[in-house]
């Protein structure tokens, strides 16, 4: 890690809140990231084998939960009524982010081991139209 040294430091120029809170807490969601698929591995299997489907039954439930209460207290809630009919599937929807967040993990990882050197990605920003801004078929002119 480059900047171990900002972990707990009690130093001035390091702010107390992200020296503190925010870089452990980073960590922390890494770990357990990195532990949620052993522990959903261990859940599927406990399940099955006790045919105990509560704590998996839970968990949807919890997820739904989560997904009803924002949708309710949303600004824009009239809006976001028809998507109450997606919160059954909002489980299905944290698997595969959660999925994506893993194989990064993963990748960041093997990429620290193997001493990979990360190389920033310049984009050059287009819009829709920009090629017929420039040939003056669009005016860019109220």
């Amino acid at each position: 890690m480059n900047y171990r040294q900002m972990f707990f430091s009690s130093k001035r120029k390091h702010k107390k809140l992200l020296s503190w809170f925010i870089l452990p807490l980073a960590v922390f969601g890494d770990l357990q990231l990195f532990l949620e698929l052993f522990f959903l591995i261990f859940v599927y299997i406990y399940s099955y084998l006790t045919s105990d489907y509560s704590s998996f039954i839970s968990g949807i439930i919890v997820v739904n939960s989560m997904f009803i209460v924002q949708i309710f207290f949303d600004i824009r809630s009239k809006k976001n009524l028809k998507l109450l009919f997606l919160a059954p599937i909002g489980w299905l929807l944290f698997y595969a982010s959660t999925f994506v967040e893993f194989s990064a993990l993963i990748r960041t990882i093997l990429g620290y081991l193997r001493k990979e050197q990360i190389q920033w990605q310049k984009w050059t920003r287009k819009g829709v139209f920009s090629e017929k801004i420039k040939e003056g078929a669009i005016s860019t002119k109220n």
